[in-house]
């Protein structure tokens, strides 16, 4: 939209399309950036008036393909404007009178600041879970000093890092790949593991007690014994498992490389 309304950007001479480079895993962080709503997933899956997988699906789909329309809009406008000079935050390449740019420059600010505690929150209570779970839903000192120290460690990295686009980067790779590849696939073949192992056990166990469905006269201890005797580190290699072993695996890769390639260009010598 500023490339639009600002008619004192004229179209870049240098200006070229794409070539597919080692160096486009430099471009991998900033999208596992751009997309990563993972770890609200499940605050915004409870708070779905009638809630279901479908109904889910059929909210964040559309959310996503909408994010990904605005995203290529900019990022093409941006580059047809200013080519091979384009700077990592492209509202920096505009004129700092620019009415347009001075408009878009106050939008980013907003969703800084309003996006900032979305995160947090999730961030905040998930330590809050693993670390201190006699503490969860307390507004207690951990509570408060938990937040006080998160927000100073925030702070100080902006303060320190002023280039946003080397923290992204190094955010996108490192755990953008986790959220969003890794851990989701790691979660599904445990889930799948636990699962066929549980199905195991009660189909054998059955066999034992005559072929009786009926575990009321079984202590706890018994079926939980016999439950992960069953169990399996490694799921079934059923075509869902494959391709979550797949999507694991090309998270790890894309996170390396994306570390990589960040990594170099911040090492090599400006030209």
């Amino acid at each position: 939209m500023v490339s639009v309304l600002s008619s004192d950007v004229p179209a870049s001479p240098t200006f070229e399309m794409a070539e597919v480079q080692p160096s486009i895993w430099r471009a991998y962080p900033i999208f596992i950036v751009a997309f990563t709503a993972h770890y609200n997933g499940p605050r915004f899956y409870g708070e779905l008036k009638g809630r279901s997988l479908s109904v889910f699906t059929k909210v964040a789909v559309p959310a996503f393909l909408l994010c990904a329309s605005i995203y290529i809009a900019c990022a093409v406008a941006g580059y047809h404007s200013f080519g091979s000079k384009t700077c990592p935050s492209i509202l920096a390449c505009y004129d700092i009178q620019s009415l347009p740019a001075a408009i878009a420059r106050l939008a980013f600010a907003v969703v800084m600041v309003t996006s900032y505690p979305i995160a947090f929150f999730a961030i905040r209570d998930s330590l809050i879970q693993l670390i201190f779970p006699l503490h969860v839903g307390r507004f207690g000192t951990v509570f408060h000093g938990l937040t006080v120290g998160m927000v100073a460690l925030t702070a100080t990295v902006g303060i320190l890092f002023p280039k946003i686009s080397f923290v992204l980067d190094i955010n996108g790779a490192a755990f953008g790949s986790l959220i969003v590849y890794v851990l989701p696939s790691l979660m599904f073949l445990k889930l799948r593991a636990d699962t066929t192992g549980k199905a195991d056990a009660v189909h054998s166990t059955s066999h034992v007690y005559g072929g009786r469905s009926n575990f009321s006269g079984m202590g706890d201890d018994q079926l939980s014994e016999s439950m992960d005797d069953s169990g399996s580190l490694v799921p079934p290699l059923t075509p869902m498992n494959c391709l979550a072993m797949f999507i694991a695996l090309m998270g790890v890769v894309s996170g390396v490389m994306g570390l990589y390639q960040t990594i170099l260009s911040e090492l090599e010598p400006t030209k």
